[in-house]
C-alpha cells in the first residue's frame, strides 16, 4: 500500500509543542533540526513494517500548484487574506463571470465554482490551511493564495 501524506508550517503561526514553549510564537533563527514521529493513531495496532521518508524540502517559499512565477498566469490580488469566511478579488483586470479553482496544499482540487468577477467567493466551508487560488475569465488567467483562518 502506497500513500502520501503533505504537511507544512509556514513559521507565522505558535508551537504546537512543548519544545521550546508551548503556544509561543515561532522563531525560524532558532530552528536546529526536524524530528518525525510517526504513531499507529487511534484504530491502528502494535506491529513491524517499514517505513519510508523521502522527498523532503524545506523551502523558505510558499509552495502553490498554481505559480504566479509562470509567464502563463498573472499575479492575483486577494483580500482580506488571511480570511475566514470569504475572499475577494481585485477584479480591474477582468469582467463578467469567472471559473474559480482552489487547491489546498497538497495540490487536491477542493472548490471550483463559478462567479461574477467582483463578487465574494465564499471559504468558511473549507478547513483552516494555505490554499492557491486560479481565477479564469474568457481573457486572463490569473493565480495567487490566501490562508484560511
Amino acid at each position: 500500500m502506497e500513500f502520501f501524506i503533505f504537511f507544512s508550517f509556514d513559521f507565522n503561526n505558535n508551537w504546537g509543542s512543548n519544545t521550546p514553549e508551548y503556544g509561543k510564537q515561532v522563531n525560524y533563527h532558532q530552528i536546529a533540526g526536524v524530528r518525525f514521529y510517526v504513531n499507529y493513531g487511534i484504530y491502528g495496532k502494535a506491529a513491524s513494517d517499514s517505513l519510508w521518508i523521502s522527498d523532503i524540502v524545506l523551502s523558505n517559499k510558499l509552495l502553490s500548484i498554481f505559480s504566479p512565477n509562470d509567464k502563463q498566469y498573472g499575479k492575483l490580488d486577494i483580500y482580506p487574506n488571511p480570511a475566514s469566511t470569504h475572499i475577494k478579488i481585485n477584479s480591474n483586470p477582468i469582467k463578467g463571470n469567472i471559473k474559480v479553482q482552489i487547491v489546498n496544499i497538497a495540490g487536491m482540487l477542493v472548490k471550483e465554482l463559478i462567479a461574477n468577477a467582483g463578487s465574494e467567493i465564499p471559504i468558511a466551508d473549507l478547513p483552516k490551511g494555505f490554499y492557491s487560488i486560479k481565477i479564469t475569465s474568457q481573457t486572463t488567467t490569473l493565480v495567487g493564495n490566501f490562508i484560511k483562518l
